[in-house]
């Protein structure tokens, strides 16, 4: 299985959406996506060059948990939205940690985003590199 299959059932195993493409790609996706009800999507971006050493993947990836807001918004409300997000992020981190197909290196950094697509969402991202515990097997 891939890296980004491995992060995509991750997300998916806490009950969460989960989304890939580039760009306009990404934007129908999420223009597609279900976020009735307070429901969190997230969606993803590989950052930077992956790396294979001894079979195992390692990347760094952007992984943005999202909410709908409105265009308007009131400030704290939308801040209490991001910190919703935060919460998640954390449990799949937490989540994350506790399997045995990925782990994270180094530190987690936390940004908060607001309106970069057609819907208006919000949310967190954590920019993290992610790495296989075990990768393709080399004969």
């Amino acid at each position: 299985m891939s890296l980004i299959k491995k992060i995509k059932s991750a997300v998916e195993a806490i009950g969460l959406e989960f989304l890939y493409d580039r760009g306009e790609g990404l934007d129908k996706l999420i223009d597609d996506s279900d976020l009735s009800g307070g429901k969190c999507v997230v969606y993803s971006f590989l950052l930077a060059n992956s790396t294979l050493k001894d079979g195992k993947e390692s990347a760094n990836f952007g992984i943005f948990f999202a909410k709908m807001t409105e265009f308007d918004f009131n400030a704290i409300e939308n801040d209490d939205l991001q910190n919703e997000c935060k919460v998640i992020a954390a449990e799949f981190i937490d989540n994350l940690q506790k399997g045995n197909e990925l782990t994270i290196s180094g530190e987690v950094s936390l940004q908060y985003f607001y309106d970069e697509f057609s819907v208006n969402v919000t949310g967190v991202a954590i920019n993290a590199t992610f790495d296989e515990t075990s990768g393709i097997n080399i004969c």
